[in-house]
């Protein structure tokens, strides 16, 4: 592999050249915002090859990134990725031990606002919620109640606790947990005196009071106030058990933990950081943190898309990357619509796992889930395949750089019985009938079957990872969409 090291000026930020493919193929930032997925069964050499190639080509072009955990040495890698690219004063690992926090809800406050704006940030914690259990939303039958009655909840919770300066998930929690249950107890005094609800309503009974009746915060708070006195309090008793059981075992975890401390106290990180240059890496490795490290890492993820969809974008504004290895663990379908969008963004994603069948599983194994995980990839413009012995992977990777027509030449020969075997060897006599026959079979330019044998490093292989490139591009050195190309591990 060769890097940009001595080139031309580039005409612009995103004709800049990153690293090459061959002697004449170039990659350059806006191939880079385009997207990449390397694949390769364990010992491949994905991490080390392709992936160490594009991590120090973009640390050396001084993009930003946001870095996802699965394993636990990724912490370290990391480390020294930044050492060795002199870029050590960006690196920010966030982690149980740093003490680096990210108050979840002020920071979507901050960003979103109030009025129309507390329905992006019901959406972005229910759907985060989702998302780190696996789950997916519904628009109809009793799924679709429950999650409309959970979204009703939040939104009427969140807009007092607002106006009182006391946003955090322990006082939403507290805030729920003290409504009023009943008609009845919302007009009681004893009630009153000892509710942390009350006391929020009397704050923003204090602010309304300033506000013109056609103020559309007013409304808002007539809305909120009636939802609380006239619609929970008199709801069913069990219905409203459950649905309070349903939010609260929802939220509930950013009230206890490290989820409390990272989500539920001060600011000390944004994630707007990262297009600034910071590295920002997220050590809550999966194999150490389990669902608790997918949870935490999801949710940031999504936020990090999010953000990176409202910047606006200039000539010189700088690329960011999201780096995922082990891209089962973190992908969900809200990655389908930001990889349609994020090169505008330019958001340089590189997403890392062992076999397209990981993100089949993921995704969904049947008909929906497969064309999720078949448009994700898509989205990914440049794939590197390293070596593997995963069938539907080396099949699929067979598919996307094509057939051509072959030349086929056969032949046959029949022996004679009645001829002498020394007759036959020396060639004399009958020996039988021989023939050929020349013809055209369309075949695969790359047969699935070679995958298995690209290289795969280590001492025994001179360092050297292969890898089979695939892109939209047509590469000069093959003349076709796919190049063999070789990775140094030194």
């Amino acid at each position: 592999m060769k890097k940009n090291k001595s080139r031309n000026k580039p005409r612009d930020l995103l004709s800049g050249e990153l690293l090459y493919f061959s002697d004449d193929d170039v990659f350059t930032v806006r191939d880079a915002c385009e997207g990449a997925l390397i694949l390769g069964g364990v010992g491949s050499g994905k991490s080390s090859g392709s992936g160490n190639a594009l991590a120090r080509a973009y640390l050396e072009a001084d993009f930003g990134f946001l870095v996802l955990c699965a394993k636990v040495d990724e912490r370290a890698r990391w480390q020294q990725y930044a050492k060795e690219t002199g870029r050590e004063d960006d690196l920010v690992i966030i982690s149980a031990e740093s003490g680096i926090c990210f108050n979840l809800l002020s920071y979507m406050f901050g960003v979103f606002g109030k009025g129309a704006g507390i329905e992006n940030i019901v959406t972005t914690i229910l759907d985060a919620c989702e998302v780190a259990n696996r789950g997916g939303g519904s628009g109809a039958g009793e799924e679709g109640f429950w999650r409309n009655a959970k979204r009703s909840l939040l939104r009427n919770a969140l807009l007092p606790l607002s106006l009182c300066k006391d946003i955090s998930f322990s006082s939403l929690i507290s805030f729920i947990r003290s409504a009023p249950r009943t008609p009845e107890q919302a007009k009681s005094r004893e009630w009153a005196e000892s509710s942390f609800f009350f006391a929020c309503i009397e704050q923003v009974r204090q602010v309304q009071k300033g506000l013109s009746p056609d103020d559309p915060l007013y409304i808002d708070i007539e809305e909120s106030s009636q939802y609380w006195f006239l619609e929970f309090a008199a709801m069913n008793p069990r219905t409203q058990q459950s649905v309070m059981s349903d939010f609260l075992s929802t939220i509930e975890p950013f009230s206890r933990g490290m989820l409390r401390t990272l989500f539920s106290t001060t600011t000390d990180i944004l994630l707007e950081d990262v297009f600034d240059g910071k590295i920002l890496v997220l050590d809550f490795p999966v194999k150490d943190w389990l669902s608790e490290g997918v949870f935490i890492q999801g949710l940031l993820k999504r936020l990090f898309q999010q953000a990176a969809e409202r910047r606006v974008i200039k000539d010189n504004t700088r690329p960011a990357v999201l780096w995922c290895d082990e891209l089962q663990n973190f992908t969900d379908p809200y990655d389908i619509d930001f990889l349609s969008t994020s090169r505008s963004a330019r958001v340089c994603t590189v997403y890392i796992t062992q076999n397209i069948s990981n993100i089949y599983a993921t995704l969904g194994s049947d008909a929906a889930g497969r064309s999720l995980a078949d448009s994700l990839m898509a989205n990914l413009s440049l794939k590197i395949f390293h070596a593997n012995n995963d069938g539907v992977t080396n099949k699929w990777a067979a598919d996307l750089i094509g057939q051509e027509w072959k030349t086929s030449i056969s032949y046959s020969h029949s022996q004679n019985p009645d001829t002498d075997l020394l007759d036959t060897i020396f060639g004399f006599g009958g020996g039988g009938n021989s023939s050929a026959s020349i013809s055209k079979v369309y075949k695969y330019k790359y047969e699935a079957h070679e995958f298995a044998t690209l290289l795969k490093g280590g001492d025994k292989n001179d360092y050297i990872v292969e890898a089979v490139i695939v892109s939209t591009n047509r590469w000069k050195a093959s003349n076709s969409n796919w190049l063999v190309v070789s990775f140094s591990q030194c």
